[in-house]
């Protein structure tokens, strides 16, 4: 294959489009992809207002129903059934946001999570006394969360929730970029929650070098986000932000929101030509040439290590604690099931 040039128009030459962004509604953008990692035709576009970075042709909520529900797992993690390995991560990955959220919650806060995965996160709430529970789209991994893990996790979508204040902390971890239209998704969240209640939201940082350049954009990554429009689409939802956990060089984006009673949209000065120029930053050799990349490989290496370390054993055990947990609290039900029998 010849090589693919990343960016389809000069800086200059923007176009209008039939649907509107979803953040502040413009309807001109800019091409700055054709190609996802694969190497497939996917045209990634720019809003010349906002800066928002996102597919040209935004799937359908049919397609995306059944794409979740049957490939994305296996497409993306190469995996229906998940291995030890991943497991191992997802535990440890789930042990690593509570901590990160524990400032922000309350003695007797009920947690949700959307698009929980393997329900590790849910699991890890639960395990320090919270009420927690959360809905997965994927069929496999929904199944093994609830079949081994003993996780409260339900096979649904976020439009399968009944639409009343019922959360005090809602969990949105890598899902936000998956959605077709995640203002519309946030305004959901925001009715799911009690006055007062916080969303942690998490999700790639495309302003950081998360990948090659080459990678960068995919099928699944609906929505591209920076710190800024993140933080727009936020407060454009009737959030305010109590937090910006990441920092600016790091690969993922991690928001504390809370719930508030006013929507705004301030557009960021210059967020357009920040966003171009996030994409822009970086070829093949200069991405790999960075300190931080060198220094990133390393952590990557060292946790990749530790989950090859007999990782059936550590789930077998992990499995035995979680099946003795489960014995110990098992309650009446569904969380999603108690709450419409209210």
């Amino acid at each position: 294959m010849g090589k693919v040039s990343l960016y389809c128009e000069s800086p200059w030459d923007a176009y209008a489009r039939d649907e509107k962004c979803d953040l502040c509604g413009a309807d001109e953008v800019q091409c700055v992809s054709t190609r996802d990692r694969r190497g497939q035709a996917l045209r990634t576009v720019v809003c010349t207002c906002c800066g928002l970075i996102f597919h040209e042709s935004i799937p359908g909520d049919q397609e995306l129903t059944e794409y979740y529900a049957h490939q994305y797992r296996h497409e993306y993690h190469g995996e229906r059934q998940p291995s030890a390995k991943r497991v191992l991560r997802a535990w440890n990955v789930g042990r690593a946001i509570f901590r990160r959220a524990k400032p922000y919650l309350q003695l007797g806060d009920r947690v949700f999570e959307i698009g929980a995965g393997l329900g590790c996160t849910v699991k890890a709430f639960e395990l320090q006394g919270y009420a927690s529970a959360g809905i997965e789209p994927g069929l496999d991994f929904q199944g093994y969360s609830r079949r081994t893990l003993h996780v409260d996790i339900q096979n649904a979508s976020l439009d399968d929730l009944p639409p009343v204040p019922t959360y005090d902390f809602i969990l949105l971890i890598h899902v936000i970029e998956h959605f077709n239209h995640p203002s519309l998704a946030l305004r959901r969240i925001w009715g799911l929650l009690r006055s007062g209640g916080r969303l942690y939201l998490e999700c790639p940082n495309v302003y950081a070098p998360h990948t090659a350049p080459g990678g960068m954009f995919h099928y699944a990554h609906i929505y591209n986000f920076t710190p800024w429009t993140l933080r727009m689409m936020g407060e454009t939802c009737g959030f305010r932000v109590v937090q910006e956990l990441s920092r600016s060089h790091d690969t993922s984006l991690m928001f504390v929101l809370e719930k508030a009673e006013t929507r705004r949209l301030v557009i960021t000065p210059g967020s357009y030509g920040k966003s171009l120029s996030a994409v822009r930053r970086y070829n093949a050799l200069t991405y790999h040439c960075r300190p931080r990349y060198v220094l990133n490989r390393i952590q990557s290496a060292a946790r990749l290590l530790d989950s090859m370390i007999l990782p059936g054993q550590r789930v077998r055990r992990l499995i035995a604690k979680l099946d003795k947990h489960a014995c110990e609290t098992k309650p009446a039900g569904t969380q999603l099931e108690r709450l419409k029998a209210v």
